[in-house]
């Protein structure tokens, strides 16, 4: 399973506006971190935690903005990561359908040549 997230990866990263929208999210949650790392004071695991949490609109109760600051801060980032999220999401699950697809359709066309004599000499496809 990991290695086929790497494939899926690897295909996703050479389209130039799916890599973007890579590097927008990790640069995104980068800037979400460590501004809770310092206007919040948190941790960085837990501005890192916090950060993609909220991105991926999963609620915790364990950590919440306290300041006007980081609460108005929260409401913009969500708006611009939880879209992102989503778009990243959709590239990806739509890159390994499409890749499962091939892998399909290529093991197919190799147990049809298979089946009719794998194009060997001497034995023909058709009679």
């Amino acid at each position: 399973m990991i290695s086929q997230f790497w494939v899926v990866f690897r295909i996703v990263w050479r389209n130039p506006a799916s890599r973007a929208a890579c590097i927008t999210g990790m640069v995104l949650t980068g800037i979400a971190t460590a501004f809770y790392a310092t206007v919040e004071e948190w941790s960085l695991i837990d501005s890192a935690f916090f950060a993609i949490i909220t991105g991926l609109t999963i609620s915790y109760e364990g950590l919440a903005p306290s300041s006007p600051l980081s609460k108005v801060f929260t409401a913009f980032y969500a708006l611009f990561s939880v879209g992102l999220f989503i778009t990243l999401a959709a590239t990806f699950a739509s890159t390994l359908i499409a890749e499962n697809r091939r892998r399909r359709e290529r093991k197919h066309k190799s147990d049809l040549h298979m089946k009719s004599g794998g194009g060997r000499l001497g034995h023909p496809h058709f009679y």
